[in-house]
């Protein structure tokens, strides 16, 4: 029978299907097969080998043995399988799948094993997972190893890198009886410790040398977020390396979070530098909420961008809603009152100093003149805010609304004409004086002169253009020469409209606070977040009341700070941001 049958071993054939299948274990070696099919399906014996490890290889982590194994078994079958179109691999280790048929070099950040892979650039592959228990030739091999590495196996897996870390080495060994070398680092030290007595790192360490199990459930459920990474990981001279990253035990995380956000950079920033050397689970995350919970960046934070714009519904009648202020020039001071709907501004001076008693005399003149408005709006100036003046506007009927503190644009309108009207007394007097034709003139041609909808506020007023110095036809004040008043309201809400679309460009809707919530609140004038508050009044207009607004220590100080809401209070506008959250 033995004459008439085929010798164990067959001839290579390129034309029909290669598979090689390599092992390796650690109580072992490396094995290797290299099998073809034949014409009736049966699979041929083409060549095979095994070898014990070297002891540096001893200490490799599983997965780096594995593919040493096929980096092995491709140098020693290279006259066969160089050139192929495509040969199949066959291994038992699922890990190493991905970084053979998908990952690039530049995606392996294990050195070894981009080192390794880089030696299988040469071949054609297709890596394949086989279960252990039917991966039955290269097993055995791998268990019963017969040849010892030869010189060019150890060669194959050294570079110049890894000739200067022996060097090194050798250098850092032999001086370690003359006293404390130039090479050492104290750091590395102190974390190679920390490794060898914490039992995680300890756990994960026997892990990385004997190798993970086939799926992540059968892992200690403290090593499990190691999943992801389990292709990345090593161990060399007692520290587990994740890629070129350190893993650092749990009990130096925070003094190394602290080590990297010494320069108080920004949460992304201090990401970036940890991913060049350091690496643990949930890293990131750390990283947010140690920098969130900074007291000297969170007294620093920027000021929060402005929210989209919250236009006013446009009064149906003249003087229904009028806004009023204070202006100070050349040592007099001067009160504005300006109606919302026309823009008719009337302007008085004040004898002396502004007080709530001059305010309503004012007032009731003017009320007198022009109509009794349902509104006015006014800042949080003392005279607005004085019982007399709170008493009067009630007794008149007018809603008094106090525009936010230290945020004059939630007055706009009033802050426009106030501008208006100081630009007009600076040129046309030179005293302050409004006794004067200079001044009664500008004031008329003030209000003659058409807005960007076509009308002037004497035209909304008294439908017409008022006469004045300016010489001007008498059909210019006839009415079929006017413009139609649906025309210029039409033109009018469509500047509204673009007004509001322009500014909300740069403008970003902010979330609401709620009644008890913690906040931070900022100094308007320094612009330091320097102090904490609880919300206790929410307002219908984005204002809000934080107290009681005290200094900040680190007995109150917030633990995190997760989003920002530009928010206002009175008597003093603050903006405050959300401290009682914890980032993800």
């Amino acid at each position: 029978m033995a004459l008439t049958s085929p010798p164990v071993l067959d001839f290579f054939d390129p034309r029909r299907r290669t598979v090689l299948e390599t092992d390796a274990a650690r109580s072992g070696g490396l094995g290797y097969c290299l099998l073809q099919q034949d014409a009736a399906g049966r699979w041929r014996l083409i060549q095979c080998g095994s070898r014990f490890l070297s002891d540096a290889e001893s200490r490799y982590a599983v997965i780096e043995l594995e593919l040493l194994a096929l980096a092995w078994a491709c140098k020693k079958c290279s006259i066969y399988l160089g050139g192929m179109q495509r040969f199949e691999v066959l291994t038992d280790h699922r890990p190493l799948i991905p970084i053979l048929n998908s990952k690039s070099l530049a995606e392996i950040e294990n050195p070894r094993l981009q080192r390794l892979r880089e030696r299988l650039a040469p071949f054609n592959l297709l890596a394949i997972w086989r279960q252990g228990k039917l991966h039955a030739i290269p097993d055995a091999l791998s268990r019963a190893p017969v040849d010892d590495p030869a010189p060019e196996d150890e060669e194959a897996e050294r570079d110049a890198s890894h000739q200067l870390a022996s060097v090194l080495s050798r250098l850092v060994t032999d001086g370690a009886d003359d006293g404390p070398s130039p090479f050492k680092d104290a750091a590395l030290t102190e974390v190679r410790a920390a490794a060898a007595a914490h039992p995680e790192l300890i756990a994960l360490t026997d892990l990385i040398l004997n190798g993970f199990p086939e799926h992540r459930s059968q892992l200690d459920p403290r090593l499990r977020p190691y999943w992801g990474v389990r292709d990345r990981l090593a161990v060399d001279d007692g520290l587990v390396v994740c890629g070129q990253r350190l893993v650092i035990p749990p009990s130096l995380r925070r003094a190394t979070l602290e080590r990297l956000h010494a320069s108080h950079q920004g949460v992304e920033r201090t990401k970036r530098r940890a991913r060049q050397v350091v690496y643990w689970p949930f890293l990131d995350s750390d990283i947010a909420n140690h920098v969130g919970a900074c007291p000297a960046c969170q007294q620093y934070l920027p000021s929060h961008q402005k929210e989209p714009l919250m236009p006013e519904k446009t009064p149906s009648r003249v003087f229904e809603a009028v806004s009023a202020d204070y202006f100070a020039w050349a040592g007099r001071t001067f009160l504005v009152y300006a109606d919302r709907l026309s823009g008719w501004p009337f302007v008085s001076h004040v004898a002396g100093e502004a007080t709530a008693r001059d305010l309503v005399c004012s007032l009731r003149q003017i009320f007198a003149a022009t109509g009794v408005p349902t509104t006015l709006r006014t800042d949080g100036g003392h005279q607005f805010t004085a019982r007399l003046t709170r008493e009067f506007l009630r007794r008149w009927g007018v809603e008094h609304q106090i525009s936010t503190p230290h945020y004059p644009q939630s007055n706009g309108h009033a802050e426009s004409a106030v501008k208006a009207a100081k630009r007009l007394i600076q040129k046309a007097t030179s005293s302050g004086e409004l006794d004067t034709d200079a001044y009664a003139q500008g004031l008329l041609e003030l209000r003659n002169t058409p807005r960007a909808d076509g009308r002037s506020p004497a035209q909304v007023l008294f439908g017409h253009p008022l006469r004045s110095a300016v010489p001007a036809h008498h059909r210019a004040f006839a009415d079929c020469w006017q413009r139609a008043a649906d025309d210029c309201d039409a033109r009018a809400a469509a500047q509204q409209q673009e007004t509001a679309e322009r500014y909300d460009t740069t403008a970003r809707q902010h979330s609401a606070l709620t009644m008890g919530q913690r906040v931070l609140v900022q100094d308007p004038r320094s612009g330091l977040w320097d102090r904490v508050g609880v919300i206790t009044a929410v307002g219908q207009r984005r204002d809000y009341l934080p107290a009681p607004p005290v200094l900040r220590n680190s007995a109150d100080d917030p633990s995190s700070v997760r989003r920002g809401t530009r928010r206002r209070r009175r008597p003093a506008r603050l903006t405050v941001r959300w401290a009682d959250q914890t980032c993800d």
